[in-house]
């Protein structure tokens, strides 16, 4: 826990080259990105949350998982997890550029309130969302970047 918030974190042995911030979907938590071990065992791997987790520390980057507060992610969420990644990154001395992975409600959560509540010192640069539904008018996304690529037989989110 960084700042009341439930957090799980790794980071390559080198400098990482970013942060890469993981949002669960419904009903999860930051222990599902990570495989249990000594540092963590309560951790409970799902095979695509860590699939992702181990292909960002490939790559050179941290990662960070995060719990909502309740089940689900919410705009009140916003302000906690930007101070944790705030505290997260100051701690270990990272000056680092930071990217967001979200899964269904954290899809929706990193592509609208998580860029409203990241101060300028902490910029989102990317943002990678799987499963996002429908976002209503008043959550439309706030992130710089983003792009909607949608599922041929997923009518529902054809654009």
């Amino acid at each position: 826990v960084l700042e009341g918030v439930e957090l799980v974190w790794a980071a390559p042995a080198t400098t990482p080259k970013g942060l890469v911030a993981l949002f669960h979907a419904t009903g999860r938590r930051a222990h599902h990105w990570w495989p249990a071990s000594t540092k963590c065992p309560s951790c409970k791997a799902l095979p695509a949350e860590a699939s992702l987790a181990r292909a960002c520390l490939k790559h050179g980057l941290a990662a960070a998982s995060l719990t909502a507060h309740s089940t689900t992610w919410s705009q009140d969420d916003g302000p906690r997890a930007a101070h944790a990644l705030v505290a997260l990154s100051t701690r270990e001395g990272w000056k680092v550029p930071l990217y967001a992975i979200g899964i269904g409600e954290g899809a929706s959560f990193v592509a609208t309130s998580l860029p409203r509540a990241l101060p300028p010192s902490l910029p989102l640069k990317g943002v990678h969302v799987q499963l996002l539904g429908d976002v209503p008018a008043t959550r439309r996304p706030a992130a710089k970047r983003v792009a909607v690529l949608s599922m041929p037989r997923d009518a529902p989110t054809q654009r």
